[in-house]
């Protein structure tokens, strides 16, 4: 071949090389922009993540039967009661004791205001509470304790113990001591005051709730000697 026919031949077999390339650069890019164009669409369509929201209620439910559950809390920020609230009294407090317990609850404030997830210190604040008579401000911090710990039984056995020799709300009560059990079904107290609540105090006195408590008992909890009592007092 002649040197200059060789070198047309070669350019032209470059452009032609030049070309191509370009062409699949372009199919390229053209691509990249598509999916940069699909990614931005999914994205601005999905939104950011919503903040769960929902009723906020004392951690637990009744079904129609009252066998109580537990209600999960996941990415839900509980919304703490107002603990800087004055204590109130109901009557027959008598002046030495509104004053200690004034002092006591001024110091609980004081302490939540630094600490304001305090297990300790929600606790106390409802004991401060229920001795003053404030059977709904006890009812606020004690059900707030059972929605950032979830897993302690004390909050749902103060609860229980609230709503059976306080407030008698016997439903209530029994729902918050099951609860309790559902946490720890080896707390011999719930089963106790569960027991108390269907005899001595006579709430579905008419079933076997009772018995059937005291099987469920015995069976997370065998030969446990105070069940095995409270079996045979039912029995006689």
């Amino acid at each position: 071949m002649r040197k200059g026919v060789f070198f047309r031949h070669l350019t032209g077999y470059n452009a032609r090389m030049e070309t191509k390339r370009n062409a699949l650069f372009f199919s390229v890019g053209a691509l990249l922009v598509v999916a940069v164009i699909f990614l931005i669409f999914y994205f601005s369509s999905s939104g950011a993540p919503q903040e769960q929201t929902g009723d906020l209620d004392n951690g637990y439910s009744v079904d129609v039967d009252g066998n109580a559950t537990i209600t999960e809390y996941e990415e839900v920020t509980p919304i703490a009661p107002d603990f800087t609230k004055a204590l109130t009294f109901k009557a027959g407090v008598q002046p030495e004791e509104k004053t200690t317990l004034e002092t006591r609850y001024k110091q609980i404030q004081d302490f939540l205001t630094q600490n304001p997830i305090s297990f300790d210190g929600w606790i106390n604040l409802g004991i401060i509470q229920k001795a003053a008579g404030d059977y709904q401000g006890a009812n606020d911090s004690w059900s707030y304790v059972t929605k950032i710990y979830p897993q302690s039984t004390v909050a749902f056995d103060n609860l229980g113990d609230l709503y059976m020799n306080f407030t008698k709300d016997y439903p209530k009560a029994e729902a918050n001591f099951k609860a309790s059990l559902n946490v720890n079904p080896s707390n011999i107290h719930a089963y106790q005051q569960l027991f108390s609540l269907y005899t001595l105090y006579g709430y579905k006195a008419d079933t076997s709730a009772a018995a059937d408590l005291l099987v469920q008992g015995l069976k997370a909890n065998p030969n446990n000697q105070t069940l095995l009592q409270l079996q045979q007092e039912l029995q006689k």
